[in-house]
C-alpha cells in the first residue's frame, strides 16, 4: 500500500509516539521522502511525500491527480 502524505516527518512522528512501528528511517531521495510502516500483522504501508508537484501518485490521471 503507498500512501501519499504532505509532511511525512511529522505524520512518521505522530504515528511513532502512539506506539507504531517503522521497518526503516525515512529515506530521501531525489524528489521524495518515503518510510515504510508495519502494521500489526506485519504487512508494510509505505508513507511517500513527493517534493515536487509533478509528482503522479499511482492510478492519476494527471500530476495534480485532477480529473480534467
Amino acid at each position: 500500500m503507498h500512501l501519499v502524505v504532505n509532511n511525512l516527518d511529522d505524520t512518521a512522528d505522530q504515528i511513532r509516539s502512539a506506539g507504531c512501528h517503522f521497518r526503516n528511517e525515512i529515506i530521501r531521495g531525489f524528489g521524495f521522502k518515503q518510510i515504510l510502516l508495519e502494521d500489526p500483522s506485519g504487512n508494510l504501508v509505505e508513507l511517500f511525500e513527493p517534493n515536487t508537484p509533478q509528482y503522479r501518485a499511482p492510478g492519476s490521471s494527471s500530476a495534480t491527480g485532477d480529473e480534467r
